[in-house]
Parts: structure tokens; C-alpha cells; sequence
């Protein structure tokens, strides 16, 4: 709702997990889906996991740049309902996301296998932004975390 209002500052969690379960509901009665994958960039992929951790029906999750900490402070992290998550997840990373400590995203990633994976994107930040010197353009970008996402949906059958 806050985005839809053109404010900066984020709707209190209730609010933002209650747009989140009322939009998967909707997605699967518009379209008689019989699955549901949930997702979002950044807080939106935090939400989500929180909400589907909670008891939400989920056949997936995808989290594309997930925010494991704040930049700078790994002691503040966002983790400890991932486990409670028995959907498979996939973590779209860029590989100098500040909100991602890769040691800490691995060893994350470890506690979640089986069912969690991860795709790096060279080069990117957290919103997947590459440095000019990389020659890969915003298009090459999208792209790449396109191509990933749908392998990762069709190897499960999502």
C-alpha cells in the first residue's frame, strides 16, 4: 500500500504480510492456479518468507536479493524463520549485495539444504547493478535472473 501511496516508508510488517497473502489469494482464484510461488525483491522476499513461514500455503519461494542484514551490521540478521520453510527457495544474489554477507549467505544456504539454492549474479549489488567495466548492461542483468528464475521453476515443476 505504501508504494501505491508514493511514500518511502514501508507499511508496518502486519499490513505488508496481510497485502501479501491477500495477493496470493487473489493470484490463485484469477487464475485457478493449482500452485503458488511467492516472492519479492528485497523486504518484499523477506515478507513473503515470514508470511509463508507463519503457515501460508507456499509451493515455492523465490527471493531476489534477499536482505540477510542491514549493510554493515551481519549481527542484525534476518534469518532465524527461514528453517521453518519446507518450500523450495531459490536466493538470486548479486555477489556484491552489502545486504549479504556471503560467508554468512552460505552458511545460510547450508542450513537450508536440501531445499534451498542460490544463483550469484556477478558483479551485482543489491538491486543488480553492474559496474560499467563488467560489460554487462541492466538488460543483460534481467536476463541472466530471468533464465535462472524460469530453470529453477521448471526443474520443480512450479
Amino acid at each position: 500500500a505504501y508504494a501505491e501511496k508514493g511514500t518511502r516508508r514501508p507499511d508496518p510488517p502486519s499490513v505488508l504480510e496481510a497485502t501479501t497473502r491477500a495477493a496470493a489469494a487473489l493470484a490463485l482464484e484469477a487464475t485457478g492456479a493449482r500452485r503458488v510461488v511467492h516472492g519479492g525483491r528485497s523486504m518484499g522476499g523477506r515478507i513473503a518468507s515470514q508470511v509463508v513461514a507463519a503457515g501460508e500455503r507456499a509451493d515455492g519461494l523465490v527471493f531476489l536479493g534477499y536482505p540477510l542484514h542491514p549493510p554493515g551490521q551481519s549481527e542484525k540478521r534476518r534469518e532465524a524463520h527461514l528453517p521453518r520453510i519446507e518450500a523450495p527457495q531459490l536466493f538470486v544474489q548479486g555477489t556484491r549485495d552489502a545486504f549479504a554477507r556471503e560467508d554468512l549467505l552460505l552458511a545460510l544456504l547450508d542450513r537450508l539444504a536440501p531445499r534451498a539454492e542460490l544463483h550469484r549474479v556477478a558483479e551485482a549489488d543489491h538491486s543488480f547493478a553492474v559496474r560499467k567495466r563488467s560489460g554487462r548492461s541492466p538488460e543483460d542483468v534481467l536476463a541472466e535472473v530471468r533464465a535462472a528464475l524460469l530453470e529453477w521453476l521448471d526443474r520443480h515443476g512450479l
